[in-house]
């Protein structure tokens, strides 16, 4: 079982993810809020289609951005229930080496894409 240091610090931690998604999120919003030259692009279609798959990367990122904040989000939502570091499935404690571990790798364009949408509604 997690003690209240352990909790505080899995806080702090989430805390400051949450606030690193969040400007993520603004800083990618920001660069894809131009919506002329998506629209140029669109239409010559040529010399753009680096900017149009730059663009589509963007919304990639900014999908699994989203994810990941609700992710933190809810177990942040968990601490503040005081069941944090319980496992969803059972009521068996969730190995600190296991809470310690980085979140998974950046789903790919196929996978991403039907998990932020479901996840996200």
């Amino acid at each position: 079982m997690l003690t209240p240091a352990d909790i505080g610090y899995f806080k702090g931690r989430l805390e400051a993810q949450r606030e690193t998604l969040q400007r993520q999120i603004v800083s990618l919003e920001h660069a894809m809020a131009s919506p002329d030259e998506y629209e140029e692009a669109m239409q010559e279609q040529g010399d753009d289609a680096l900017f149009l798959s730059g663009h589509d990367d963007a919304w990639d990122q900014l999908h699994f951005a989203r994810y990941e904040l609700a992710r933190v989000e809810r177990a942040l939502a968990r601490i503040a229930a005081g069941i944090y570091g319980v496992s969803e499935a059972s009521p068996e404690p969730i190995p600190r080496k296991r809470l310690e571990a980085p979140p998974p790798r950046r789903p790919d364009r196929r996978t991403m894409t039907g998990v932020a949408s479901h996840r996200l509604r």
